[in-house]
């Protein structure tokens, strides 16, 4: 997934929006 300044974060954690996975605060499953 290559990453553009009009792309947001997609968290591989939660897969939400906004974030990284390094910046999720939501504990991993």
């Amino acid at each position: 997934m290559l990453r553009t300044g009009k792309t947001p974060f997609r968290c591989y954690n939660c897969n939400n929006l906004g974030h990284s996975s390094r910046e999720c605060r939501q504990p991993r499953s």
